[in-house]
């Protein structure tokens, strides 16, 4: 058929499809009876994905709720199966008509009236194909253009029956394909990666910092327990869990010489609800959240846009674009803004308002926008004050969820009143040799992610239009270590 949409008419014109004549489905979710209320808090066999979940290339199970079966009975015509091509039909600039494959460790699973599935005739169009198609700018602005106008975008299932599709040879989107999920394996694999370093620098901080195991190991071994004194009965049942724990056969003590970085008895602090039970090290400190580190609040970078579009400029770093770990250039401010509020890969930021969350940016130089704090510390390393921020978030995410205005949010006097235990310097270097190190690769493995998310959005567009050939392709590959 002659398209209306010649975007990817390059080298080669391909044909071009709509996108009913290659599917089985195409039709959007529904919610079941009770909206929100009808979650339940585990999962028992059905999964329930919302618009927050389906991003470009990627599903994201943060935010994932579960529905009973009975209620997964009455929307059988939703359910998803394997290869399902996800695309949010509502939405704001950010998450309208983003697209990705449903992932299978996530059936059986339905979806909500935001999201539509497309179920593809795979003898006609791979899934893998269709989401890169999908996800290209090009392709973007073209759905776009069915949008009726205004701030909240949506779409039909007419529009979506009447999309027109680039349809290639089957070997070419093989090739298209497995270039797409190849590298999408890639950034999964690095995710997994992320995910097993985050694990271990929590659980090094927990061990140390809030249950004090080496500190009860060597206030066991002293015999610091048997003193009269009137300990709190929490710190006792810690030393006779931690006692328990040391007679287990597969227990692993520390080294000697970390042990020495530890003391061998606890003292009462200031605070009763900080420590166990008030109880800590001997020794060491207790210290408000915002006194081991500074919270810089972003601005209201409206009043801070470039004078014209040929000016330099940073891009606006938001809580979308904090959630979403980079910037999409859609907002600006100038460059003479005053450092602290100039956002760089490694900076730790902390969203205080909406959506609650901490994360070491790796989205590239940015400008900080009000509702998010930028934290750094002279005195304490970024592992430090990231984990005690981190522990204190359950309680903050409360105190926002709990505000009577439409977006939640905290003050800087709940960071007061937030307390860290803090340890003498030599055993702080020491942890920070550790949790820093991974902090560190973490992050490197984000910036790799990073380079992937670009070749892929470099090759794309090139393959789909035909541009480049296939041979042209492996070379690229080979040389981006990618095959």
């Amino acid at each position: 058929m002659e398209s209306n949409n010649s975007r990817f008419l390059g080298e080669y014109s391909w044909d071009t499809v709509c996108l009913k004549e290659i599917s089985l489905k195409i039709g959007s979710g529904s919610t079941p009876r009770g909206g929100e209320s009808a979650y339940i808090p585990e999962r028992k066999k059905f999964a329930f994905i919302r618009s927050q979940n389906v991003y470009d290339f990627k599903f994201d199970v943060s935010g994932l709720r579960f529905i009973s079966d009975e209620d997964a009975n009455k929307l059988k015509g939703v359910h998803l199966q394997k290869d399902d091509v996800l695309i949010n039909i509502t939405g704001d600039g950010v998450t309208f008509s983003r697209c990705c494959l449903v992932p299978e460790e996530i059936l059986p699973a339905a979806v909500n009236q935001h999201v539509a599935i497309i179920r593809l005739d795979k003898s006609k169009c791979l899934p893998g194909y269709l989401m890169a198609y999908l996800c290209l700018p090009e392709t973007k602005a073209y759905i776009e253009s069915f949008n009726a106008g205004g701030s909240r975008r949506a779409i039909t299932k007419g529009h979506i029956e009447s999309f027109e599709i680039s349809l290639p040879p089957m070997l070419i989107q093989e090739h298209i394909s497995r270039v797409t999920l190849g590298l999408l394996a890639k950034q999964s694999i690095n995710t997994q990666i992320n995910q097993t370093l985050e694990q271990m620098a929590q659980a090094l901080f927990k061990s140390w910092f809030v249950d004090f195991d080496p500190v009860v190991d060597n206030a066991l071994d002293a015999g610091f327990f048997e003193q009269d004194l009137e300990f709190s009965d929490e710190l006792l049942r810690r030393a006779e869990a931690r006692k328990a724990a040391r007679e287990n056969a597969d227990f692993k003590p520390l080294s000697e010489d970390i042990r020495q970085l530890f003391p061998a008895a606890f003292e009462e602090g200031v605070e009763p609800s900080v420590g166990i039970n008030g109880w800590i090290p001997k020794g060491w400190f207790i210290a408000p959240l915002d006194n081991i580190a500074n919270f810089q609040n972003g601005l209201a970078l409206q009043k801070f846009r470039p004078d014209s579009d040929e000016d330099e400029y940073l891009p606006v770093l938001k809580i979308a674009q904090l959630r979403q770990g980079y910037c999409d250039n859609n907002e600006r401010a100038r460059i003479d803004l005053k450092e602290s509020c100039r956002v760089y890969n490694g900076d730790m930021i902390f969203s205080w308002s909406g959506t609650l969350m901490t994360d070491i940016w790796t989205g590239g130089n940015a400008a900080l926008n009000q509702h998010l704090y930028k934290v750094t510390s002279s005195k304490y390393p970024l592992s430090f004050y990231f984990h005690w921020t981190n522990h204190h978030l359950v309680r903050f995410q409360h105190i926002a969820a709990a505000k009577a205005v439409t977006m939640g949010h905290i003050k800087k006097g709940d960071l007061s009143d937030s307390f860290c235990v803090v340890p003498k310097n030599q055993t702080l270097a020491y942890f920070d040799s550790i949790a820093g190190a991974y902090l560190e690769q973490a992050k490197n493995v984000r910036l790799q992610c990073n380079t992937l998310v670009k070749l892929r959005d470099c090759l794309l567009p090139k393959l789909i239009s035909g541009e480049l050939c296939l041979e042209e392709l492996e070379a690229k590959l080979t040389s981006e270590s990618v095959v």
